[in-house]
């Protein structure tokens, strides 16, 4: 057998050395192909939107020329003498048509049927122009300065531009203007409102895309009528966030100091019968108990969780972190937990105590469950609270050797699975309100004396 060598050069085709294409060229072509068709597509969507708010923009600019020309020639309408023309715009009724009418009773407005009439109504619609479908009117503007100023929906979402012979003079009503009949159509009328300039807004419709393109006509009390066109990049609206997720919310909301007198129901108000009231003038290692209310003012159940006393000295207010952190009662030194009178048992369920004359402080949510009374811990149990109830703790406590003589104090309870002095943003609690209290300040007592003999030194 004899084999022949053969040369492939650089520059010859490939497909010359084969019979056909491969299956990922016509792939590859087909893509390319596909891409560019959708490319083109899009680009022509565009285009024709483009084209159709321009055609629109123009159709407006020629109804508005009509009505100014058949107004400096009093073109009669129907057998009727006519006192002007006016085109008038209404987003709020219809985005997609305007209406050009005749003044045949001389009041600058549009009392037929189609313009809403109910009474007294005349023959006065000379045409309805129904927009473009890949159009909409926009917006429309109104300035007393001759520079575009959009409205709001409530100020203008009608504008009427009125003609009337003889140059015509031109008059642009805003919703609402005050306009009496019969009419001043003289060059020296004051226009209504004041108005110099009205602009109505093209857009094109569909698309999907943020770049819109928008047609603006203006009209100018001088009778000029001009067309405007611009590609306007409309924001992109956000996502809609997300909804709330449900959440506790639990809030220290009310509190009351009672004297160390007996059980829970026998101790008494030590702030003269008065709920969220500062106590003063406590004596040291004199043993008084806090009732605080927690209140879960969220939407879902909190989490089981142990409740613990903490205080701190007041500040500019108890708010005021400057003054340093919360600490635990439990750890003092300036305030113990303290053994109560009335032969309590720490962490004994409390009840709600009524009236508050005794101590007791008002109900804020519809459901009361069982806090706990705690003298010899700062610590409650865990317990949860559903969103529709509230609970009650009393803490038994005292102010100890270290406190400074008249000092005021704050107090809260937090989630003790956090370390003392955690911020409320991070424990989750919510403080309406801070239980305060005022140590007596020093007592000076006048108690020994002793007359002497002026008779040498001291």
């Amino acid at each position: 057998m004899v084999l022949r060598d053969i040369t492939i050069k650089n520059n010859t085709p490939l497909s010359l050395l084969r019979g056909g294409y491969t299956l990922i060229e016509l792939t590859v072509v087909v893509s390319i192909v596909v891409f560019v068709s959708i490319v083109i597509l899009v680009n022509t969507k565009g285009s024709d939107r483009a084209l159709a708010v321009k055609r629109q923009s123009n159709d407006i600019a020629l109804s508005l020329a009509k009505a100014r020309d058949n107004a400096a020639s009093s073109t009669p309408y129907l057998g009727q003498i006519v006192y002007g023309y006016g085109v008038r715009f209404n987003l709020q009724s219809d985005k997609q048509s305007y209406i050009i009418f005749a003044d045949t009773n001389n009041n600058a407005k549009c009392d037929d049927v189609a313009c809403g009439c109910t009474f007294g109504c005349k023959q006065e619609l000379v045409e309805k122009r129904i927009l473009d479908s890949k159009t909409t009117l926009d917006n429309l503007g109104m300035n007393s300065a001759d520079s575009l100023s959009y409205c709001s929906t409530t100020t203008c979402s009608s504008l009427t531009v009125y003609f009337c012979p003889p140059n015509p003079n031109t008059f642009i009503f805003g919703q609402g203007a005050a306009v009496t009949a019969p009419f001043n159509c003289s060059a020296s009328n004051l226009n209504p409102n004041n108005i110099a300039r009205g602009d109505i807004i093209v857009a094109g419709l569909g698309g999907g895309t943020n770049l819109q393109s928008k047609g603006i006509i203006t009209v100018r009390k001088t009778s000029a009528i001009q067309v405007g066109y611009s590609i306007m990049t409309t924001p992109v609206p956000p996502p809609p966030s997300p909804p709330a997720l449900p959440s506790e919310n639990l809030t220290q909301i009310r509190y009351h100091w009672r004297n160390d007198v007996g059980g829970e129901t026998t101790a008494n108000s030590a702030t003269g019968g008065t709920e969220n009231t500062i106590l003063k003038n406590v004596l040291k290692n004199e043993t008084k108990r806090l009732r605080i209310e927690i209140a879960n003012k969220g939407s879902a159940d909190s989490a089981s969780i142990s409740y613990r006393i903490e205080f701190r000295a007041k500040g500019s207010s108890c708010g005021d972190d400057t003054v340093g952190t919360w600490r635990d009662v439990q750890t003092g030194p300036e305030w113990n937990m303290a053994n109560n009178s009335g032969g309590i048992i720490n962490a004994s369920a409390t009840s709600d105590v009524n009236p508050i004359a005794s101590g007791g402080v008002n109900n804020e949510n519809p459901s009361f469950k069982a806090g706990y009374f705690m003298d010899t811990s700062s610590i409650t149990p865990s317990m949860t609270l559903t969103a529709s109830e509230f609970t009650e703790l009393e803490y038994s406590i005292r102010a100890g050797g270290p406190a400074p003589d008249g000092e005021t104090y704050c107090f809260r309870v937090t989630n003790a699975a956090y370390a003392a002095g955690t911020s409320s943003a991070t424990n989750k609690f919510t403080y309406q309100i801070y239980p305060e209290l005022t140590l007596a300040g020093p007592s000076l007592a006048q108690i020994h004396y002793r007359w002497r003999a002026d008779d040498g030194d001291e």
